[in-house]
């Protein structure tokens, strides 16, 4: 039955289950993640896969935001009418820029380009 569940895994593009499903598959126990999350490189934790490179840890050990799980050469980009926080693969809604609350780690949401508003 692991056989197939990882090759349907596989299929469907979510390496993160095809890892734990083949890490289980070689005898070794490890937390079996659902679909369309991330196994935490601690082999215990699972959390969303859009929480992976969003620059915000959500794993115990922060692999969600690793350079293994998020090479700087990857060309980010954010959805129509959301914004990127500066330094960051995190993306805020326009409508979060200039509201008085600090949605960017870094506060870029709410900085100089805010005054006179």
């Amino acid at each position: 039955m692991s056989a197939l569940l990882l090759a349907l895994a596989t299929l469907w593009g979510l390496p993160p289950v095809a890892e734990a499903l083949a890490a289980g598959a070689g005898g070794e126990e490890h937390q079996l993640c659902d679909v369309g999350e991330f196994l935490c490189r601690d082999r215990v934790t699972c959390v969303s896969q859009h929480w992976l490179c969003d620059g915000e840890p959500d794993c115990p050990d922060d692999s969600d935001e690793s350079l293994d799980t998020c090479p700087e050469e990857a060309d980010f980009k954010c959805t129509p009418n959301y914004v990127s926080c500066i330094g960051t693969n995190k993306c805020i809604h326009l409508s979060q820029l200039c509201n008085g609350v600090y949605d960017c780690s870094d506060g870029y949401d709410e900085g100089v380009h805010c005054r006179g508003k």
